[in-house]
C-alpha cells in the first residue's frame, strides 16, 4: 500500500493522469457486506482505495486515437522512468469511456496499479542500486504512441523538476503510521526520488539520440 499511496500522491502532485486516490478507514461490518473485500482478505483499518471506473477496458493501441488526453501519454513514460515501473501493463492502464456503445470511442486514460514501483519490495540496498540505472522504462506505451523528441517529453519533464523537496516530503510524510513506516525507509525513499528526478531528462535525453542514430544508420 507505501508504493500505491507515495506514487498516487506524486501522480496527483505532479497533475499527471491518474484517479483520485484516498486513505479510507474500513471496518469488519463493512468487510463482511462487500464479497470482493473478503476475497482479497482484507483487514479493517486504514486502507488504500480509488474510484471504480464503471465502464473501462484495459490499454489498447487501437483507441490511441481517440484518447482525449492522447497528448498526455508522454506522462507515463516520465512517470515510470522516474519511479522505475517496471509493470506498465495493459490492464495498468485504464482507459475509461464516454459511450458504453461505443459508437463514440471517445476515451481517456489513466494510470492505476503501482505495486511494483520501486523495485516492488525494496529494502535500503535495492532502493540505492535501483536509483543509479539509466534505464527508460517503457512498456504498453512507447515510441509508438508518443514521438521519440524531446519536445514530446518537455511538458512533463517540466512539471516533474519542478516538483519540489518539500513536496516529496510532505508525500512521505503522509504515508500512514500503521502501515509501519520506519523512518529509515522514508529517508533511503525521499532520497530514491530526489535522485531519479534529476536523472530523467537525461536517461530520455540518451535515449532518443540512440534511436535517431541506429534510424540513420538504417
Amino acid at each position: 500500500m507505501i508504493n500505491e499511496y507515495v506514487c498516487g500522491e506524486l501522480i496527483r502532485a505532479l497533475g499527471f493522469s491518474g484517479l483520485e486516490n484516498q486513505v479510507v478507514a474500513i471496518d469488519d461490518f463493512f468487510i463482511t457486506k462487500e464479497p470482493r473485500l473478503r476475497e482479497r482478505n482484507l483487514v479493517a483499518g486504514l486502507q488504500f482505495a480509488s474510484p471504480f471506473v464503471d465502464d473501462h477496458e484495459d490499454f489498447d493501441p487501437m483507441y490511441v486515437q481517440h484518447l482525449t488526453n492522447r497528448a498526455a501519454l508522454a506522462e507515463v513514460i516520465v512517470f515510470d522512468t522516474f519511479i522505475c515501473n517496471k509493470d506498465r501493463s495493459a490492464d495498468n492502464l485504464l482507459l475509461s469511456f464516454q459511450d458504453p456503445t461505443r459508437k463514440n470511442k471517445a476515451c481517456e486514460f489513466f494510470m492505476i496499479d503501482h505495486t511494483e514501483a520501486f523495485g516492488s519490495t525494496w529494502n535500503e540496498g535495492s532502493i540505492k542500486a535501483l536509483a543509479a540505472r539509466d534505464e527508460i522504462y517503457m512498456n504498453c506505451v512507447n515510441f509508438d504512441h508518443v514521438p521519440p523528441s524531446m519536445d514530446s517529453f518537455e511538458p512533463s519533464l517540466i512539471s516533474l523538476e519542478a516538483l519540489t523537496p518539500d513536496t516529496i516530503a510532505s508525500i512521505i510524510d503522509g504515508v500512514p503510521r500503521e502501515w509501519r513506516f520506519p523512518l529509515g525507509d522514508a529517508v533511503v525513499l525521499s532520497e530514491f526520488l530526489a535522485t531519479r528526478q534529476g536523472m530523467v531528462r537525461s536517461i530520455l535525453t540518451k535515449h532518443i539520440s540512440a534511436r535517431g542514430d541506429h534510424d540513420a544508420t538504417q
